[in-house]
Order: C-alpha cells, then structure tokens, then sequence
C-alpha cells in the first residue's frame, strides 16, 4: 500500500512539473498503464485526450485541443477563433476548437468542438497543414496514443489496429481496411493526394486478383516518409511497392506554414535534399523485396498557390538523376499522361485530377503492376 502511495504521489509530481504527458512518455518515466486508469478513475489525474494525462483543473492547453481536434477529425480544417488564437491574433482562447468540415461530415460527439460546413475549395487551397502537423508531431505520438502497446508491425494485418489508430477511416472507401490474404500478392502504394486519388482505380485496374493497400495517410514531403517509414511500411510483406513524392517536395510555404501565394518563398525540401531523401527512401523500399514502381509528379498549374510552374520538371529531372542509379525502379510517367491528357486536369488553380484524370492514372498504375505480377508469376 505504502508503495503504491509512494507511486502515486511521485506521478502527481511528476505531471506538476511537466504539464501534460503521454502514455508513452509516462510509462518510459516508470508509471503503468493500470496505474494511469486507476487515478484517472480516483480523479487524481484527468485523461484529456485519448492517451494524453494531466492534473485535475490544470490551466487550458489550446494546442492539445488542437492535436486531438486534428488526430481525431483529420477531415477538418481549424478556423475562425481557433484559427485566430494559433496564429496568436486577437486574445481570445476559445474553450472549443472552431473546424469547418466537409459537407455530411458529423464529427465525434464526445469532443469540444464548434462546427462549420465549408465548400470544398475551402477546405484545401492555402491550408496550413505543416504548421499545425508540426504541434501534433510535438503533442501526439501516433503510435502511442491509445492506453495499451500496440503492435505496428501488424498495422495491415489486423483490422483493430488500423481502426484503433485511424477510427474514421471506416467510412471512406479509400482508407478503408484491407484484408490480405495468403494466397494473393500484397500491393502497397504511397504518395501524396494524387496517389489517394487514384487509389480506388487501381484497386478496380487489379480486381480480386492482388489486395491493393495504401498507407493510410497523406504521405506529403520525402522528410514524413523518413520519419514514419516503419508505421507506413507495416511488416513489409509486399510484392509490389507503387510510390512517389515531389508535389510537397517543391511547394513554397510562408513562414507561416500557408502556401505562398506570391511564390517568393523558397521550395519546402530544396531539390538537393530531395534527391537525398529519395536515395535513402528507396533503400528502405529495397529492404523489403518488393518491386519498385516510382511516379513522377504531375503537372503543376499556372495559378496553383504555392507552386511555381516548371517545379514539377526539376523535380522529376532530380528523380530521374537518382533512379538512374536503380535500373530495377520501373518509372510510371505519370507526367506526361496527365500532359497529354489535359481533360483531366482540374482548373488553374488545382493541382487535383477530375475522377477521369484519376482513373487515367489508377489504371495506368494498375497495368504496370499487373505486367509486374505476370513476369514474377503471381498473376
């Protein structure tokens, strides 16, 4: 009993000197997770937010606010007051985090939150998602934020642990689980938007005769991949690996994080550094096995905020530079069939496809992995 008092007070310690901390941090630091649930059950400590513990009527943290708004509702965009108080505009620190959502979108009912319905446009163009990544990155431990250790290795094999991890991918069909079974090849494919596009194309180019999973996230910039390529990459039991990255490469952000409008701003990852990052992702690609189909990034637009028509060339011209290095990459030339293919392009503005567009470049992804799948005997 005296231990466990002992245990106790040194936790409650522990939090007064640190604010807030994570399962994860708080079980390095010695304390368990059956004692966290005890004390949050005694009211000795609060849980505020799934995985993140506090001392009761501790003073309000609006960026963990923001984390769990943003780890639980990625759909969401963070605005008005919420957006303000970010910013550090105004003094006001709403109680409630403000997003705008897609339209028919209902968020969690157990979470603080003021809802907006935003337009499409809206919820994409000169949204500063690095900015607010970067305090979830520093707040949010992804593959700690649930009460117990969880096995990512198995994240594609075990539908509870995607789902745990990613509880609203269920209702997307592109995010959806897959169930890999024994006898079919396992494709997985990385990239940024383009590629969560065309996902569902690909799946429909392959039909029942390949399980096509994609990781489960905007891939983003090369520097994420290096970050996450042990979550993403799962137990790395795959045929075929289908990737790029380029299109967040090359953007130009504001020191805020916002997508620079006026295009002075240097590119987010310099194309030297992007030429690094891409070596040393396909050495990690290699250690897997799998074969390897790289895309090139597609067209950037004339008015595309935050992108400098031409970029795209630098960077795939980089890429190549690098792939030359590794004759075994088949090349997807995503490029040129969304050039010669200029019905399928969106308006000046958007660097996303029509679902025509998308199919284009799902099938085309879908045909070379077949011919890969062919040649190695597993079709």
């Amino acid at each position: 009993m005296a231990r466990h008092a002992n245990q106790a007070a040194a936790l409650l310690a522990h939090l007064h000197q640190t604010g807030s901390q994570t399962t994860a941090q708080l079980t390095a630091a010695g304390f368990s997770a059956s004692m966290l649930t005890r004390m949050v059950h005694d009211g000795r400590i609060q849980r505020v937010a799934r995985g993140v513990y506090t001392l009761p009527n501790a003073p309000f943290d609006p960026h963990m606010a923001l984390v769990e708004a943003c780890a639980r509702v990625p759909q969401g965009v963070v605005c008005l007051l919420s957006a303000l108080a970010f910013h550090g505009i105004g003094s006001q620190q709403p109680r409630k985090v403000w997003l705008g959502l897609p339209r028919g979108y209902r968020p969690p009912k157990d979470m603080p939150l003021h809802t907006i319905t935003l337009a499409d446009w809206a919820l994409h163009e000169s949204v500063a998602y690095p900015h607010i990544q970067k305090i979830i990155d520093d707040y949010w431990d992804l593959t700690q934020n649930i009460d117990a250790p969880i096995d990512t290795l198995k994240l594609y094999n075990e539908e509870g642990i995607w789902n745990t991890l990613y509880p609203k991918h269920h209702k997307n069909e592109v995010w959806k689980f897959v169930n890999r079974h024994p006898e079919t090849p396992n494709v997985l494919i990385m990239g940024n938007s383009i590629s969560i596009g065309y996902t569902q194309y690909v799946r429909k180019a392959l039909g029942r005769r390949a399980d096509v999973c994609r990781v489960p996230v905007n891939c983003a910039e090369t520097r994420k991949m290096l970050k996450n390529h042990k979550l993403w990459l799962g137990d790395g039991d795959w045929d075929v690996i289908h990737f790029n990255w380029g299109l967040h490469d090359l953007k130009r952000l504001t020191p805020e994080g916002k997508l620079d409008k006026s295009r002075k701003a240097g590119n987010l990852v310099p194309v030297e550094e992007y030429k690094e990052n891409l070596e040393k992702i396909i050495q990690i690609l290699k250690k897997t096995e799998a074969t390897l189909i790289f895309a090139t990034t597609t067209i950037v637009p004339p008015e595309a905020a935050g992108r400098i028509v031409g970029d795209e060339l630098i960077y795939n011209a980089a890429a190549m530079e690098v792939l030359r290095n590794h004759p075994e990459v088949i090349i997807d030339d995503q490029y040129t069939a969304m050039k010669n293919f200029p019905e399928g392009r969106r308006e000046l503005k958007d660097v996303h496809h029509f679902p025509w567009g998308q199919a284009k470049l799902g099938y085309q992804a879908g045909d070379l992995i077949r011919e890969v799948l062919k040649k190695e005997g597993k079709w």
